[in-house]
């Protein structure tokens, strides 16, 4: 009965992967019954050793640290479905890292998300040509005249660019590494998808989301001593800054541009944050709290809500405790993760690959965040937990590790 409620909680991950992506609905059902039969066959199984480790011991100080903003809020409703939200993404996480224990369950399960990847963006193309997206019928971001920015099924354009340059992150790393163990049918499959990720992140007109992925590719070509992915980073910043189409050459010069643009606006918005910060330094204000007091520390009538930077608005719900917390398990989490998936020759390459390419997705993913909200994304962040705790998994399972 173990090895059933195990197997069932594996197959729930493959309707859960494209939800994670699609619909808060459909997301909650699928990680509702996953979280349930995953505690259910822990409680029956008594295996906990696979779940006791310094990473797992650092999420649930991050748990911790929400409960403890609960003392400052005023608010608390929100700061109670917020410390759930939390316990959530922490039993998402660990019961993926308990659920994937083979390597034939993850080499089954690692190409959902290219599968997902490229049916979001046939999705957004067909936004772009009809002006809804098939999925939730969302309406691109406004941008210029009649030009409007892709957002596939998710609200807004920049949420749209952190789920691609996270997956263009894991194309790229069978890019580099594929011909070692794919068919050259199969990996001209997957760079055909890597195409249309890239054309779709355009289409979002997200600086966040090219910085990120960007910074991020050319780290992982450095790293992986790729010359192709390193002078492509340079054509490709020549190309954007001076010879790129006028609608992204403006995108693209707005960033430096201290008088308005991006600049003006997240001066202002990280200003609110670090005044809410400065009010409650170690415990924050309550989780899940930023929108309700961030009108209480604005200096003009402008209505932005959110700190549009993932890492101060955790600082100020949770206070500058709960951000270390937070960043002490991610860079535990990157920096394990890079010593095993670069530094070991017996691990199966399929697996060191999809290791490594999960790694730096989910350092994208944190790039991306310091300029937006993908850490307070009910979507966004379960799809960063799942990343982490399906590259843990993979970790678990290398020789020695």
């Amino acid at each position: 009965m173990r090895i059933e409620t195990r197997q069932l909680a594996y197959y729930l991950l493959f309707p859960m992967l494209p939800a994670a992506a699609i619909s808060i609905t459909l997301f909650a059902i699928f990680s509702s019954f996953f979280i349930g039969l995953f505690f259910l066959s822990l409680w029956r199984s008594k295996e906990t050793a696979g779940l006791r480790d310094v990473f797992l011991a650092l999420l649930l100080l991050y748990l911790l640290m929400n409960l403890l903003s609960l003392s400052q809020t005023n608010f608390w409703p929100e700061s109670l479905q917020g410390v759930l939200k939390v316990v959530r993404q922490v039993a998402l996480c660990a019961g993926i890292i308990y659920t994937l224990d083979s390597p034939e369950k993850l080499r089954k399960l690692y190409p959902w998300f290219f599968i997902t990847a490229v049916v979001l963006a046939v999705d957004a193309f067909f936004q772009g040509s009809t002006g809804r997206d098939f999925f939730n019928g969302r309406q691109m971001t406004a941008y210029f005249g009649e030009s409007g920015r892709l957002t596939g099924p998710f609200k807004h354009a920049n949420d749209f660019s952190a789920y691609l340059s996270l997956t263009g992150i894991l194309f790229l790393g069978m890019k580099l590494d594929g011909l070692h163990f794919l068919s050259k049918k199969k990996y001209f499959l997957y760079l055909a998808g890597f195409a249309m990720t890239l054309i779709a992140l355009l289409g979002s007109y997200s600086r966040s989301g090219w910085f990120a992925f960007l910074i991020t590719a050319f780290l992982m070509g450095l790293i992986k001593k790729s010359r192709v992915v390193t002078g492509a980073f340079f054509v490709i910043l020549i190309w954007a800054v001076f010879f790129s189409p006028p609608l992204i050459k403006q995108r693209v010069h707005s960033v430096w541009n201290p008088r308005g643009g991006v600049f003006s606006e997240r001066s202002q918005l990280w200003g609110e944050a670090i005044r809410m910060i400065h009010k409650s330094p170690l415990l924050g204000l309550g989780v899940n709290t930023y929108s309700k007091n961030e009108p209480s520390y604005k200096t003009d009538s402008s209505d932005f809500q959110y700190a549009h930077n993932g890492y101060l608005q955790i600082a100020a719900e949770t206070g500058l405790l709960g951000l270390l917390s937070f960043l002490a398990a991610m860079i535990y989490f990157l920096l394990v993760s890079f010593k095993v998936f670069l530094g070991r020759s017996n691990l199966d390459p399929y697996l060191r690959s999809a290791g490594t390419s999960l790694a730096f997705g989910a350092l994208a993913f944190l790039i991306h965040s310091f300029f937006d909200t993908d850490l307070q994304s009910i979507l966004l962040v379960n799809l960063l937990w799942i990343v982490v705790g399906f590259a843990w998994a993979i970790r678990r399972l290398a020789p020695h590790s």
